[in-house]
């Protein structure tokens, strides 16, 4: 029969193990991927990139708004996350897709169905 003080190390042990597995999972959620504001539909494409400050600084530019279209209006279309990578769903194959913010516009071409690399985009900077 086991001493009584080692079942209770024991309890400790796996209470400590579980708090370790659940701060851990939590980390890993918060740096997933950006979530759309709207869900792909069907015979479209996806397109991820990232944003990052240009002029040598290169780091991540998060929660910048975007727009499909040539101008911001209404409601943003997405938002780039704390890694400055945004996605984009429900794009027309075969098109120009217009993408701007307030201090920054860029196009690329949708050129198969599925998910497109759009690749990273440098973010002026306005206050030098």
């Amino acid at each position: 029969m086991k001493p009584r003080y080692a079942l209770s190390h024991n309890l400790v042990f796996v209470s400590c193990l579980c708090i370790m597995v659940s701060l851990v999972g939590c980390a890993i959620q918060s740096t997933s991927t950006p979530t759309p504001l709207a869900t792909a539909a069907p015979d479209t494409a996806t397109a991820i990139g990232r944003i990052i400050l240009g002029y040598g600084d290169h780091s991540p530019v998060s929660n910048l708004p975007l727009w499909l279209g040539k101008e911001s209006h209404g409601l943003p279309t997405t938002y780039t996350n704390a890694n400055g990578e945004f996605i984009l769903t429900g794009l027309p194959i075969g098109h120009v897709i217009d993408v701007v913010d307030d201090h920054l516009a860029f196009q690329f071409n949708v050129t198969s169905s599925g998910i497109n690399d759009v690749g990273t985009f440098e973010y002026p900077l306005i206050h030098p």
